[in-house]
C-alpha cells in the first residue's frame, strides 16, 4: 500500500516537472474554464496541475484572487479543481491582464509576435 502511494506521488511529481519545463519562463496563463461556460480567466502556471485542469482558490473577491495571483501562491487542498483549456501564456501579470479583454472577445489568442508576422499579400499587377 505504501509503495503504491509513493509511486503515484512520484508519477505526479514527474508530470509536474514535465509541465513546468514545457511552460518555460512564463508565470501566468489565460485559460477558459470549461465548467463556467468557457469563461476566460488568469491563473499562475503553478496552479495548473495537468494540461486540462488547474487548482483555483475559493475566494469571494477579485482583490483576494489578484493578491494570490500576484504573490504566485501555491495551491492548497481547499482549492477547487477546474477543467480548463489553456489559451496563452505570459511572463508578467500586467501583460496577462492586458490580454484578458481580448480573450473575453475571442476564443483564440495569438501572441503579438505572431500577429506582426502576418502580412497581407497583394496580387502583383503587370502593366
Amino acid at each position: 500500500m505504501q509503495c503504491r502511494h509513493i509511486c503515484r506521488s512520484f508519477y505526479t511529481h514527474i508530470r509536474l516537472i514535465i509541465l513546468q519545463v514545457r511552460m518555460g519562463k512564463y508565470e501566468y496563463a489565460i485559460v477558459r474554464f470549461i465548467a463556467e461556460d468557457d469563461a476566460p480567466g488568469i491563473v499562475t502556471i503553478n496552479w495548473i496541475c495537468e494540461d486540462d485542469k488547474c487548482r483555483y482558490p475559493n475566494v469571494r473577491t477579485n482583490e483576494a484572487r489578484d493578491k494570490l495571483l500576484k504573490s504566485n501562491a501555491k495551491p492548497t487542498e481547499e482549492w477547487i479543481t477546474c477543467p480548463i483549456k489553456m489559451l496563452s501564456k505570459y511572463e508578467t501579470f500586467a501583460d496577462t491582464r492586458l490580454h484578458l479583454s481580448k480573450a473575453e472577445e475571442t476564443s483564440h489568442l495569438e501572441s503579438e509576435a505572431e500577429e506582426d508576422c502576418r502580412r497581407k499579400w497583394k496580387r502583383k499587377t503587370s502593366w
